[in-house]
């Protein structure tokens, strides 16, 4: 597992976030060089400059690469115990750089107070941009996803002794049974939950027009749809399991 350090990060070092291995830099026009290429790559930071640094690549990005579409997915994780910092931390931190007071979630004001992994202490993170070309994926990501958040949820129950019964689906609030169900960004689901999530065959969008079957060609639009990097992931624990 990488290490921080206070020297520069040259673009051949590699770094690893769930088993996903990253280009790592701390250059900002060599990690806009690979989002513009479609090549998925991770910015060593300062945690404390979070908003500084995502805004300079956002700037660099349209004038370098004509890039037009806001500022990539992604996620910021510890770089020393890949911790992953809560969306709503980050969206705090970054509002309290322009003067803002807003605490997005339990935790996010002692974060913002001293942005730095809460788990470690490490004051320096990744903040990770995942590439998966959308023609590459297929049913079997599917399958992999729910494999991979079938394993999740087996790793969750192991750390709650005290729900003998089983516990809530987040979705429909049916009950799961202890040791059964999946788990995702969004909580503990009962297997006709995830079935639903991965396997519908149409949704309606707010003007009643048909958006395509299902979690395959909503994934093929944007292969963040169930949260940066959680395909990646599900592919290298599928990739894994096999080896």
């Amino acid at each position: 597992m990488a290490r921080a350090s206070d020297s520069p990060v040259e673009s051949d070092q590699r770094w690893t976030l769930c088993g996903v291995e990253y280009v790592l830099t701390s250059d900002l026009t060599v990690f806009t060089d690979h989002v513009a290429a479609g090549r998925s790559c991770g910015l060593l930071l300062s945690t404390a400059e979070y908003f500084e640094r995502t805004h300079a690549l956002l700037a660099l990005l349209e004038n370098r690469h004509g890039w037009d579409r806001g500022l990539p997915e992604g996620l910021l994780a510890c770089h020393r115990c890949e911790f992953e910092f809560p969306s709503g931390w980050t969206a705090s931190l970054a509002l309290a750089s322009v003067g803002l007071a807003v605490h997005a979630g339990r935790g996010s004001a002692d974060f913002v107070e001293r942005p730095a992994c809460p788990r470690c202490g490490c004051p320096r993170s990744v903040w990770v941009y995942d590439f998966v070309a959308p023609d590459d994926i297929s049913e079997a990501d599917l399958d992999a996803l729910e494999f991979y958040w079938r394993e999740l949820a087996e790793q969750w129950w192991r750390r709650q002794p005290f729900y003998r019964r089983g516990a809530a689906c987040r979705v429909c609030g049916g009950r799961v049974r202890r040791g059964h169900g999946y788990w995702n960004r969004e909580g503990l689901h009962c297997p006709r939950c995830c079935d639903e999530a991965l396997h519908m065959t149409f949704r309606w969008s707010s003007e009643e027009e048909i958006l395509g079957p299902g979690a395959l060609n909503r994934l093929r639009r944007n292969p963040n749809y169930f949260g940066p990097c959680e395909l990646s992931r599900a592919r290298s624990f599928v990739r894994r399991r096999r080896e």
